[in-house]
């Protein structure tokens, strides 16, 4: 009797690691299938509706205009003025990995050095891009508001911080 109950042990102990051998990979598939931090971000695709000129509405002749690049979107925020184009920002989004990164060169800031946020936040029609270390903006929010309508937030990254807003249309080219 106690070899029987030893081997009946045995077949369970054999059964439940087989059963572990199943459900164990199904479940981190599953798992894995449903975060959303896995999902591999493309620029060219996330953020497709930024493409396009972009211009102030409270500022006329002022632009924010995106392109295609290689493996990123490409930008540039810039004034005209009698027919005189003057570059402010030269701005890029890449993809590193599962995350966009947003890059932003200054004219005259920051020692002419590229400042870097990355995605922390996204929405159906919204994308935040952080940098906790920099002074400021600490954040900068681009939504699509439809209608060829387009906001950025740019913020201290605060709830009553210090903040001003952006708002655009797209200019028909």
């Amino acid at each position: 009797m106690n070899q029987s109950a030893n081997k009946g042990e045995k077949r369970i102990a054999l059964s439940d690691i087989i059963l572990a051998v199943i459900i164990i990979p199904l479940i981190s598939f599953m798992a894995a299938a449903f975060n959303t931090n896995d999902v591999k971000h493309d620029p060219k695709t996330d953020l497709y509706w930024m493409v396009g000129t972009w211009e102030q509405v409270d500022k006329p002749g002022t632009f924010e205009r995106w392109d295609y690049g290689l493996d990123a979107l490409n930008g540039k925020a810039y004034t005209v003025k009698n027919g005189k184009e003057t570059v402010q920002e030269n701005l890029k989004i890449t993809s590193q990995g599962h995350t966009l990164f947003y890059h932003a060169t200054v004219i005259g800031q920051n020692e002419g050095k590229e400042v870097t946020f990355k995605l922390t936040k996204q929405g159906n029609n919204s994308f935040t891009f952080t940098n906790a270390e920099h002074d400021f903006p600490k954040e900068i929010t681009y939504i699509n508001l439809g209608n060829n309508e387009l906001q950025a937030i740019v913020s201290d990254g605060k709830p009553e911080g210090k903040s001003f807003t952006v708002n655009m249309k797209r200019v028909v080219e």
